[in-house]
């Protein structure tokens, strides 16, 4: 069967000849490639999610500042506002560990699969914050909701110059009825099992603990991928530079086909940069999360800084 670089358009174009094994050697890297971008956009959905739902406490909190809660609908309004947050976060956080090795499966011969289920192996045992976000996920879908209250704090920094009270801090807390948790004897036993003499958990901490585990695989996983996205990548482009030398750089359209013996088109795979450039962008935009549990946003109204500028002479 002969094999080509060709344009699927109308009009008359170049058609390059190749060899079977570059053939599939090009097919076998763009597969490759679809495979990672897809656990990128897995990736990206994650932290979308996670954003929402800081953002969502960060916006009650603000609300608190400047409105009042006037009923308890209201305040179990609010309540469900985060639930829903959080419940689509840890869905798109169960769906990346789930999806992730389903694409991998599809690289090579299983050892990028393998090396992620260790990787998740890894986190779940070093942090407790995976753990019980985990099953917690496994009750927000056949329990309940996953937060049972809130609590809006305010209390003065006494940290302003000149003023002995400070600035008024506002924040908001969701929480988990923790003694619901462990009548429910359908909650994951170990986890349970942790949460003996513990009277309260901070959900914002484990949250970010959690989203910070995940990160670390997807961190580790883009290091092990690196050398073999890079040479996959180079065999997609050199295969468009190839075709670009001999049509005017125009390689819009191009595809790697596979023709029968009469000129018939049996098969043929489209191939684009943008593809490539989208997975760079990706891992440009959503990068490191390292120590996101020591990270904060802040609208803190600051004392100017003293100046360090010394005295001209």
């Amino acid at each position: 069967m002969p094999y080509y670089l060709w344009k699927a358009v109308l009009g008359r174009t170049p058609k390059i000849e190749i060899t079977k094994e570059e053939h599939d050697a090009i097919i076998v890297a763009w597969r490759s490639i679809v495979a990672v971008v897809a656990i990128e956009e897995e990736w990206d959905s994650l932290i979308r999610n996670y954003i929402e739902l800081e953002m969502e406490l960060l916006k009650s909190a603000m609300h608190s500042i400047v409105l009042n809660h006037e009923s308890y609908h209201e305040m179990q309004q609010e309540r469900l506002e985060f639930s829903r947050r959080l419940s689509n976060l840890l869905q798109t956080c169960r769906s990346y560990i789930d999806h992730a090795p389903h694409h991998l499966g599809k690289l090579d011969d299983g050892a990028f699969k393998a090396a992620f289920d260790g990787l998740r192996k890894t986190a779940h045992a070093a942090h407790f914050g995976y753990r019980f976000m985990d099953a917690m996920r496994n009750y927000a879908q056949h329990r309940g909701v996953p937060l049972h209250g809130s609590t809006y704090n305010a209390q003065w920094t006494g940290d302003l110059v000149d003023d002995a009270k400070g600035l008024l801090q506002h924040s908001v807390a969701a929480s988990v009825n923790l003694d619901k948790i462990r009548e429910d004897r359908n909650f994951n036993a170990k986890v349970r099992g942790e949460l003996e003499g513990v009277d309260k958990l901070d959900v914002a901490t484990l949250t970010r603990e959690y989203i910070e585990a995940l990160g670390s695989i997807q961190t580790a996983l883009r290091a092990r991928l690196k050398e073999s996205l890079t040479n996959w990548k180079g065999t997609v482009r050199a295969a468009m530079e190839q075709y670009a030398a001999v049509n005017k750089g125009d390689v819009v359209g191009l595809s790697v086909a596979e023709f029968s013996t009469d000129d018939r088109l049996i098969a043929a795979v489209n191939i684009f940069d943008e593809l490539l450039e989208r997975q760079e962008r990706l891992v440009r935009r959503n990068g490191s999360l390292v120590n996101l549990r020591r990270r904060y946003v802040t609208n803190e109204i600051l004392p100017p800084k003293r100046s360090r500028a010394k005295n001209a002479k």
